[in-house]
């Protein structure tokens, strides 16, 4: 893994508390080890860090584990190549983002992907490039996306690909503009000449910005990846420029909750709505619930938290899109029967009406 500089004074400015992030991450990972909870440490990301932590201590590795770290080698393997052949059929400035430039700041690379995900100028040209070249799309039934064109496949790559329009970013935020994620873009790690990535501390953004997109302090490798990116920036920087982009809640936020996780504390978020992350569990049923409705505090100053914790209310009370009065009765019923039920299994349970789709906002 290539270690950048990070002088102490910086570590002690971001968490005062920990001494070394990568020595506290793996005590917090063995305790969950201790306790017996393998399958949570995989489900939260952290299991190719737990198989080389079983290895260091020539211990046997869970099938499950084994698997995450198997997956994770054949990642960081395969992204280079992948990489290489998108920048033979590219022209013009292709940066990376995510996946293998997260990875490598994890001990031994220690992090799973699945994807490679490509920022461009002109994603629309990218995209037929690649496909003139024998690259394939991987449609997915029903599935859209707005920040990214329909992955990609080269033929005998483990690995997608994923032509960006623009970063993933909170809705309610405006994301930054390309040209300025270009304009301050480092050579990536992935070792392939003219791939380039962001500058560190527009890089730990980015990433903080996609983990809450999909969910808010959803998963603590989505802290992990914040913080591996961030130790490589200047702290007063990051939080410049999470001012500036709209982010210093969400900022805040997912530092102030990885320090937390690892020293023992709780913050709101972790007490109110991500008690997963503590537990090294599935969020539940009520969990669920009050992120929508708690989380845009935040995210947004008090007004804008307030309109988007109405809207949030008014999506709960309502049937979704595609469902009657009739059945968003069912599935609130449901919902109040079990209230500290895991979500997944919930979801099993309510079977396809668990994928209703919530109003357009």
């Amino acid at each position: 893994m290539r270690e950048a500089p990070f002088p102490a004074g910086q570590q002690k400015e971001l968490f005062p508390e920990i001494e070394d992030v990568w020595a506290a991450v793996g005590r917090f990972v063995a305790a969950g080890l201790q306790r017996g909870q393998v399958r949570g440490l995989t489900a939260h990301g952290l299991g190719p860090l737990l198989a080389d932590s079983l290895e260091s201590r020539s211990l046997t590795l869970p099938d499950r584990v084994l698997r995450e770290q198997h997956r994770a080698r054949v990642a960081v393997l395969a992204a280079p190549a992948l990489l290489a052949r998108i920048r033979e059929a590219c022209d013009g400035p292709g940066m990376v983002f995510k996946g293998p430039e997260v990875a490598a700041r994890y001990p031994q690379q220690a992090r799973g992907f699945v994807d490679v995900d490509l920022l461009v100028p002109d994603a629309e040209g990218a995209q037929r490039a690649l496909l003139a070249r024998g690259f394939v799309e991987e449609a997915e039934p029903g599935a859209a996306w707005a920040h990214h064109l329909t992955p990609l496949r080269w033929p005998d790559s483990p690995l997608k690909v994923e032509v960006h329009t623009g970063p993933h970013w909170p809705e309610g935020l405006a994301p930054p503009r390309n040209e300025e994620l270009f304009g301050s873009a480092v050579e990536a790690s992935v070792g392939v000449r003219g791939v380039l990535a962001p500058a560190p501390s527009h890089h730990a953004l980015v990433v903080a910005a996609h983990a809450w997109s999909h969910k808010p302090l959803g998963r603590i490798r989505d802290l992990l990846d914040v913080v591996a990116v961030a130790r490589e920036a200047d702290p007063a920087e990051s939080r410049r420029l999470a001012r500036a982009w709209g982010m210093a809640h969400v900022w805040r936020t997912t530092l102030d909750a990885f320090e937390a996780l690892l020293t023992g504390g709780k913050t709101w978020p972790l007490r109110l709505w991500a008690g997963q992350l503590a537990g090294l569990r599935t969020q539940t049923v009520v969990e669920q619930h009050l992120e929508r409705l708690l989380s845009p505090f935040w995210t947004f100053p008090p007004g804008a938290a307030a309109r988007s914790a109405a809207t949030s209310l008014l999506d709960e009370v309502r049937p979704a899109a595609d469902e009657s009065w009739r059945e968003k009765l069912q599935r609130t019923s449901a919902a109040l029967r079990r209230p500290f039920t895991a979500v997944t299994k919930h979801d099993t349970l309510l079977g396809e009406a668990a994928s209703r789709r919530r109003r357009e906002r």
